[in-house]
């Protein structure tokens, strides 16, 4: 008895094999985010233990970051 390589998804019509794929791609994209996310948790405490940021070079970047973003959000809501 031999046993044949066929693909078992042969049968799926067009729109299932759609959905599947893209759920697949779902999927990976959010494999690929945890994966950033964890990457993020894990390196920026050694960059930030290993380079100290002076309190100001902190607040500098809070507010370069925040300010601008608060004007955006500002400016949609008002």
């Amino acid at each position: 008895m031999s046993v044949e390589n066929k693909d078992p998804f042969a049968d799926i019509s067009d729109e299932d094999r759609a959905t599947m794929d893209q759920f697949h791609r779902l999927h990976v994209n959010a494999n690929l985010r945890t994966q950033l996310v964890a990457m993020a948790l894990l390196v920026i405490p050694m960059l930030v233990r290993n380079f100290y940021p002076e309190p100001w070079a902190v607040w500098a970047t809070t507010a370069a970051i925040c300010w601008p973003v608060g004007l955006f959000i500002a400016g949609i809501v008002a």
